[in-house]
C-alpha cells in the first residue's frame, strides 16, 4: 500500500520538484482514516535519526555504526 501511494506521490510531483516530501505519518493516517490498517505505537526512550536532507546521511551513518559497535544494534537488522 505505501509502495502504490509513494508512486501515486511521485507521478502527481511538478518537474524539478525538489522540496516536496513524502510524509509517512500523514500517509499511515490517512490509511488508519481508510481502515486499510490499524497501528500500535511502541514507547522507546531510543534516539531517533532523521533523515531530511543529504548532509543528514553521513551524521545517521556514524550514529548507526557506533551502536553496531556497541552492541545495540545487530549488523543482520540493518539487512
Amino acid at each position: 500500500e505505501l509502495e502504490k501511494k509513494f508512486e501515486t506521490f511521485l507521478s502527481n510531483l511538478a518537474e524539478g520538484d525538489i522540496t516536496s516530501e513524502f510524509l509517512l505519518p500523514l500517509v499511515v493516517d490517512d490509511m488508519i482514516k481508510e481502515n486499510k490498517i490499524t497501528v500500535k505505537v511502541l514507547k522507546t526512550d531510543d534516539k531517533w535519526f532523521g533523515v531530511t536532507y543529504q548532509e543528514d546521511k553521513k551524521i545517521v551513518i556514524e550514529e548507526i555504526e557506533s551502536l553496531l559497535k556497541k552492541g545495540i544494534y545487530k549488523e543482520n537488522l540493518l539487512k
